[in-house]
C-alpha cells in the first residue's frame, strides 16, 4: 500500500479510538521511510502519545536525516527526550524550539508544557511554574479558539496551579489564580435546575473521575463505591480513564457506571445532566485529565470536589469541599475557597490497603545497629529547605542514616541533580541510601525506622502505606489545606507526637522518637492496628459522616431556607432514640456492611445513655460480627454490669444470651475463669431443653481449658446425664443381623467439610474395608464443601440431618439398621449426643473430637490408645468403656504441600518458635515459659497464628497482655490463619505446645511439615495428646511432665541446629512409617474392634 492509503487507515483506526490497529499501520507507513516531513511528524506524533521508545527515536532519526528541524519539531523531539528520561536534552531542545519563533500559538504553548513537565519531575519548581503560567493564558490560545486549543489551555492552567503547591505560594496568591481558572469558561453554557427533575426515592450521587483504576487515589474512594448505603442513595460512577481489573470492582458495586473518556467536556456534561445526578462529587480537581471543565457546566445542582485534589477549585460552579478538623479548622481557610468548606467529623477520608498484607518484621535499627530515616514521596515535594532540616535531623541522630525511593534516581541526571542538592544541604553521601524507584516497593519499608514527611506538599498514599507497614511518619503541619493531609492522618490515628508546626520541632520530633527505641518498636509494632481501628480505615464510620453530609447540602439546594449544619452538630443533636433507630434500620441488613454502620449508631445511644442494658448487648452481638472480640467482651460486661439480673434491664432471654456472649468473648481472650462463670450463668438461665444442653456443652469445653483434675471434669460431666430430657431409647434386643451382611458402620458429626478433624477422620472413610463393612456418615451440619464433596464420594451413603430434631434424626439412623454409630463430636459445638441419647444403633461409641467422656450411659465404648488412658489410670473417669488402639488417632497428611527441606534457621540464623494452636488456649503460665525459653534463646522470635487473631482488637490485648509479662515484643508476631497455613509451618523450627488444653491438629500438622513439637503433659487425658502422637513417632524425649523440663527441652532443641534439621527433613517420614497413626493400619485395627464387639453382641 502507498503511505497515502496507510495514513487513512492509521487516521481511521486512531478515529476509532483503536491505538493498536493506529500503531501497527504507523509502522507499516514508517517501514517506507517516508519522505513528506508531515507524515513523519503525524507518525511521530502517535508514537509519543503511546508512549512507543524505540518507534519514537526511529521516527525522529529519519525526521533529522532528511530536514532540518523546525521549532514544531524541536518539539517533538524534546518529547522523545522527556519519554526517554533524557532531561538535559529535553531543555537543550525545549529552550531552542522557543527561540526559533517559527511556530504556531498553540504549539509554542506545548513547548512551554513540556518543559513544565521536565523541570517539575527534575525538581525545579520555580522554572516549572513559569512555563505552566505561560502555557496557560490566553495568549496562545487566540481570540477564536477551537475546542482542542481550549482544552489544552484547560489543562496548562490546571497543571500551573498543581505545581504551584510545591512551592511556598501563600495562600493568597493560590487562591487568586485558582479564581482565575473560572474566567476560562466564561463561554461555556452552564445548566439550570429545576426541582421537578430530582425527585427520586433516593438521593443520587455521581463521582466523576480519572482515576477509577489502578491509582493511588483509587484506595482513597473504596469505601464511596462499595461502602455505600444502598438504601438511601443510588451511585453513578463517570470513569475518564482508560479501564482495569480495579474498573471492573468498582463497576461492579455501583448503580450506574459511565465511560466518559473519549467525550468531550459539553457531552459528558449532557449524560451527567440527562442521568438526573443530584450530587456530583468530583475527585480529581487540578490533577492529570481532570474533569473540572465538566463540572463548569455544572451539570448537577450540588457539585462537591476532594479527596484528589486539595485545594479550591476555583470553579464557581463547584459548591462544596471536602474538609475535616484537622485540615480546616474552623476560620482557618474559608476565605481561600471559592466553594463552601464541607467538614467531615472524622477524617475526610478513607483509605483501604491495596496489596497482600506483609508481616511486620522487626524494626531496622534492630537489625542495623542505626536509626534509617526515610522518604519515598515524589522528590519534586522535597524542597531545598527540606533537605536542610533533614541533615540537621541527622547531625542531631549520629550513625542514622537517609532512605531515599524515588522516581527520579532511575534517571542518571536525576540521581546526579539529586546528589548535587544533597551536598548543598550538607548531607554526607556515604549516610545517604538511594534506591530506584519501583512497582513492588513496600516492603522496602522493612528498611525504614522513621519516615518524614515533606512540605508544604505532603505525602498522601505514601504516608498511608507507611503508617500500614508500621513506620511512624514526622510531619510538619501548615496552613494551607494540602500542606495538613499528614497532620490530618495522624491526628486521626491518635499519633498528635508525630505532628510538629515549625521546623524546628520537627527536627526535634523526629530526633525524639529516633533516641526512643521503646516507643519506636512499640509504633513499628502496632501502627497498622491502630490504623485499621482508627477513622482513616473505617469504612463505616467514614460513610456514615460523608452520608450526612450528602443529605444535609441536598436538603439545603431542595429548601435553601436550611441551614447546612455542620456535619459534627448535626450527628450531635440526635436524641438517643433517633440515632437507635437508624441504628435497627442496619440492623435489618444482616451483612458486614450493615453492622459496620449499626456499630456507629449503637456506640453513639449508649454514649447518650450508658444505662440502655439491652443496647450494649446488641452492640456485643454486632462486635462479634465485625469480629471485634474485645468490643465484643467489654459491651458484654457492661450489658450485664448495667442490667445486674434477670428481668430488669434484660429479659431471661437476654441475660441468657449476652452470658453466652461473655462466655465466648472471655474464652477468646484467654479469660478461662470468666468464660466458665459466664457458661454456667447461662446454662442455670436456660428454660428449654436444647439451650440448656448447649450451655453445658459450652461449660464443659471450656473447663478443659482450666487447671481442673480428671477428677473435676469427670464430676462436672456427670451431670450431664442428670440434665437431658427423658427420651424412649429404641430397644433393638430381639433383633439379630441378617447372616452374611455387611457390619453397618456409621458417624455422626457436624464436621464433615474443611475442618481440622477431617485429617484425623479421612482414614476412616477412605481405607475401610468395602466386602466387609458398610459406612454412613449423618452429617449435622447445613454446611458443605468440596471435602463434604470428597466425602460422599468416599463413603456408602451420606445423610444431612442439619435440619431434623434429635428425635426424627435418631429414628433415621434407627431405620438404617446400623451396627455401630460412632460419634465424632462429643460435647463440641452442634454436637449428636442428644442423637445418641436415643440409642438408634445397638452398639455406640465416642472419642474423636472431643477430650473426654461424654457422661452418657447410651454410648458404650470411648476410643482411646494406652498412652492418653493408661490401663488401670483412667478407666473411673469415663462412663464409657475404654475402647484401645495402637493409637487414638491416625492421621493423612495433605498431598498438596511443599516437602520440608531443613531447618528454617539455617537460612535465617534465627530460631523461629511457632504456637498455631487457638490463642484462647494460651494461659499466663505458659506465655511465661516462652517468654523464658527466648530469653535464654537470644536470638529467637515468636510466632503466634490462629483464627482468632484475625480480630485488630485481640491482638491489641494479646500484644498488652504480653508486654506486661515481660516479652521483648519485636520478637512476636501475630498472623491470623489462612487457607495457606501448612506452607507457614515452613518457616517455623520448633513448635510449642500450650497446655493444659493441648493442640491436637496442628501438632499433627505441624510434625507432617517437619516441624518438632514441644508438649507439656500431665495426668489428665486431655493433656496427654502431643505425648502419645510423639510416642509413636519414637519423639517421647520432646514431652515433658513439668514446666522446668518443657523449658529445658525447647532450649536444648533450639541449641541443636544438626538434630533440628535433621528432624525437620525426617519427621514426615517417621509420621508416614508410624504404624499406629497410618491410616490403613489404623482403620484395620479399628475394624479388628468393631468385629470383635459386635459378635459378642
Amino acid at each position: 500500500m502507498r503511505i497515502r492509503e496507510l495514513l487513512q487507515q492509521m487516521d481511521a483506526a486512531y478515529a476509532q479510538h483503536d491505538m493498536e490497529g493506529a500503531l501497527a499501520w504507523a509502522d507499516k507507513a514508517l517501514a517506507q521511510r517516508p519522505k513528506d516531513r508531515v507524515v513523519l511528524e503525524r507518525i511521530l506524533t502517535l508514537y509519543i502519545d503511546n508512549r512507543k521508545k524505540k518507534q519514537a527515536q526511529t521516527a525522529l532519526a529519519l525526521l533529522q536525516q532528511q530536514f532540518a528541524l523546525t521549532g514544531y519539531e524541536l518539539f517533538l523531539q524534546c518529547r522523545v527526550e522527556y519519554l526517554c528520561q533524557q532531561y538535559d536534552s529535553a531543555i537543550q531542545h525545549g529552550e531552542e524550539a522557543l527561540q526559533r519563533g517559527d511556530m504556531e500559538p498553540w504549539q509554542t504553548a506545548m513547548v512551554h508544557n513540556i518543559l513544565g513537565r521536565v523541570y517539575r519531575e527534575l525538581g525545579k519548581m520555580e522554572d516549572a511554574v513559569r512555563h505552566y503560567a505561560i502555557a496557560g493564558t490566553d495568549e496562545y490560545t487566540g481570540p477564536n479558539p477551537n475546542e482542542n486549543m481550549k482544552l489544552m489551555q484547560y489543562a496548562d492552567y490546571s497543571n500551573y496551579l498543581f505545581t504551584l503547591h510545591y512551592t511556598k505560594a501563600d495562600r493568597e496568591k493560590l487562591f487568586q489564580v485558582s479564581k482565575h481558572f473560572s474566567r476560562l469558561f466564561t463561554d461555556v453554557t452552564v445548566y439550570q435546575h429545576d426541582k421537578s427533575r430530582h425527585q427520586h426515592k433516593k438521593i443520587r450521587v455521581g463521582y466523576i473521575s480519572p482515576d477509577f483504576r489502578r491509582h493511588v487515589v483509587a484506595f482513597f474512594i473504596y469505601a464511596m463505591l462499595k461502602e455505600y448505603d444502598h438504601s438511601r442513595f443510588e451511585i453513578y460512577a463517570y470513569a475518564n480513564c482508560a479501564e482495569d481489573t480495579i474498573s471492573e470492582e468498582y463497576k461492579a458495586c455501583i448503580d450506574g457506571w459511565c465511560n466518559i473518556q473519549y467525550m468531550s467536556p459539553k457531552q459528558a456534561a449532557q449524560q451527567i445532566y440527562t442521568d438526573e445526578i443530584d450530587i456530583l462529587v468530583d475527585l480529581a480537581g487540578h490533577t492529570s485529565n481532570n474533569c473540572l471543565p465538566v463540572l463548569a457546566h455544572k451539570p448537577a445542582p450540588v457539585q462537591v470536589s476532594g479527596i484528589g485534589w486539595f485545594d479550591t477549585t476555583g470553579l464557581d460552579t463547584v459548591d462544596y469541599f471536602l474538609a475535616d478538623y484537622y485540615t480546616d479548622p474552623v476560620g482557618m481557610n474559608e476565605a481561600y475557597f471559592t466553594e463552601k468548606l464541607l467538614r467531615l467529623p472524622h477524617s475526610h477520608f478513607c483509605y483501604m490497603w491495596h496489596d497482600a498484607p506483609k508481616a511486620i518484621q522487626m524494626s531496622a535499627y534492630r537489625k542495623n545497629g542505626y536509626i534509617t530515616f526515610g522518604s519515598f514521596n515524589n522528590f519534586a515535594k522535597v524542597s531545598d529547605e527540606v533537605l536542610e532540616v533533614w541533615g540537621e535531623i541527622l547531625r542531631r541522630v549520629p550513625d542514622s542514616r537517609l532512605y531515599l525511593k524515588a522516581k527520579i534516581i532511575n534517571i542518571p541526571a536525576g540521581k546526579k541533580s539529586v546528589e548535587q542538592r544533597l551536598q548543598q544541604a550538607g548531607i554526607p553521601l556515604e549516610r545517604v541510601i538511594m534506591e530506584k524507584a519501583e512497582q513492588a516497593y513496600l516492603h522496602c519499608y522493612q528498611k525504614m525506622d522513621i519516615a518524614l514527611d515533606t512540605w508544604p506538599y505532603p505525602g498522601g498514599g505514601t504516608t498511608c502505606d507507611a503508617l500500614y507497614m508500621g513506620v511512624p511518619v514526622i510531619t510538619l503541619a501548615g496552613k494551607r489545606h494540602n500542606s495538613r493531609f499528614g497532620y490530618s492522618l495522624l491526628m486521626n490515628m491518635g499519633l498528635e507526637e508525630c505532628c510538629a508546626f515549625s521546623a524546628e520541632e520537627y527536627i526535634v520530633k523526629a530526633v525524639k522518637l529516633a533516641q526512643n527505641n521503646d516507643r519506636l518498636s512499640e509504633l513499628h509494632q502496632n501502627l497498622r492496628r491502630m490504623m485499621r481501628q482508627s477513622p482513616v480505615m473505617d469504612e463505616g464510620l467514614y460513610m456514615a459522616d460523608l452520608e450526612a453530609a450528602y443529605e444535609q447540602i441536598w436538603m439545603h439546594w431542595l429548601h435553601p431556607e436550611a441551614e447546612v449544619l455542620d456535619v459534627g452538630s448535626m450527628i450531635g443533636n440526635l436524641s438517643a432514640a433517633a440515632c437507635e433507630q437508624r441504628a435497627r434500620c442496619f440492623l435489618e441488613d444482616s451483612s458486614v456492611h450493615g453492622a459496620k454502620r449499626a456499630k456507629i449508631w449503637l456506640q453513639r445511644v449508649v454514649a447518650l445513655q450508658p444505662q440502655q442494658a439491652m443496647v450494649w448487648a446488641i452492640l456485643s452481638e454486632v462486635n462479634h460480627q465485625l469480629l471485634d472480640y474485645e468490643g465484643e467482651y467489654q459491651a458484654a460486661k457492661k450489658a450485664i454490669a448495667v442490667a445486674g439480673a434477670p428481668g430488669n434491664l434484660l429479659s431471661r432471654q437476654a441475660w441468657l444470651e449476652i452470658h453466652c456472649r461473655l462466655g465466648f468473648a472471655a474464652l477468646v481472650r484467654g479469660s478461662h475463669a470468666e468464660a466458665f462463670d459466664a457458661y454456667r450463668e447461662a446454662w442455670q438461665s436456660a428454660t428449654d431443653d436444647p439451650m440448656r444442653l448447649g450451655m453445658f456443652d459450652s461449660l464443659l469445653l471450656t473447663a478443659h481449658y482450666l487447671p481442673f483434675s480428671s477428677q473435676d471434669i469427670f464430676d462436672l460431666t456427670s451431670i450431664y446425664q442428670g440434665i437431658l430430657p427423658a427420651v424412649k431409647k429404641y430397644s433393638q434386643a430381639n433383633e439379630t443381623r441378617s447372616i452374611g451382611r455387611k457390619i453397618r458402620i456409621g458417624y455422626l458429626s457436624p464436621d464433615f467439610r474443611l475442618h481440622v478433624m477431617f485429617a484425623m477422620y479421612y482414614g476412616m472413610l477412605a481405607c475401610y474395608d468395602k466386602k466387609e463393612f458398610e459406612v454412613i456418615c449423618y452429617s449435622l451440619s447445613e454446611k458443605e464443601d468440596g471435602y463434604t464433596e470428597e466425602i460422599k464420594r468416599l463413603v456408602d451413603d451420606f445423610v444431612p440431618l442439619a435440619r431434623m430434631t434429635a428425635e426424627t434424626a435418631a429414628k433415621r439412623i434407627y431405620e438404617d439398621k446400623l451396627d455401630i454409630l460412632v460419634d465424632l463430636a462429643g460435647h463440641s459445638l452442634k454436637n449428636g449426643l442428644m442423637v445418641m441419647a436415643y440409642k438408634p444403633a445397638p452398639i455406640q461409641m465416642s472419642g474423636l473430637g472431643y477430650l473426654s467422656t461424654t457422661g452418657m450411659d447410651a454410648i458404650d465404648y470411648f476410643l482411646t490408645d494406652e498412652i492418653v488412658d493408661p490401663v488401670g489410670k483412667h478407666e473411673r473417669y469415663f462412663t464409657e468403656k475404654l475402647l484401645y488402639l495402637p493409637s487414638q488417632f491416625s492421621y493423612t497428611g495433605r498431598s498438596d504441600v511443599q516437602v520440608p527441606q531443613g531447618a528454617p534457621c539455617r537460612e535465617t540464623g534465627y530460631i523461629t518458635f511457632g504456637v498455631f494452636n487457638h490463642y484462647r488456649k494460651i494461659t499466663d503460665e505458659m506465655l511465661t515459659a516462652w517468654r523464658e525459653i527466648m530469653e535464654q534463646v537470644p536470638k529467637s522470635q515468636l510466632l503466634l497464628k490462629s483464627q482468632e487473631l484475625v480480630s485488630d482488637s485481640l491482638v491489641d490485648q494479646a500484644y498488652r497482655r504480653m508486654k506486661k509479662l515481660g516479652f521483648d515484643m519485636e520478637r512476636v508476631q501475630f498472623e491470623a490463619a489462612d487457607l495457606k497455613y501448612m506452607d507457614r509451618y515452613l518457616d517455623i523450627d520448633i513448635g510449642l505446645d500450650t497446655y493444659p488444653y493441648t493442640g491436637g491438629g496442628t501438632t499433627f500438622d505441624s510434625l507432617y511439615m517437619g516441624v518438632p513439637v514441644v508438649t507439656r503433659f500431665d495426668e489428665r487425658r486431655n493433656t496427654r495428646f502431643g505425648v502419645s502422637v510423639l510416642t509413636q513417632i519414637g519423639l517421647q524425649e520432646l514431652a515433658a511432665a513439668d514446666i522446668e523440663t518443657y523449658i529445658k527441652v525447647a532450649v536444648s532443641l533450639a541449641e541443636d541446629r544438626d538434630v533440628l534439621d535433621m528432624l525437620h527433613k525426617k519427621l514426615r517420614s517417621f509420621m508416614q512409617q508410624a504404624k499406629g497413626i497410618k491410616p490403613q493400619e489404623y482403620v484395620s485395627e479399628l475394624e479388628k474392634q468393631y468385629k470383635r464387639i459386635v459378635c459378642k453382641c
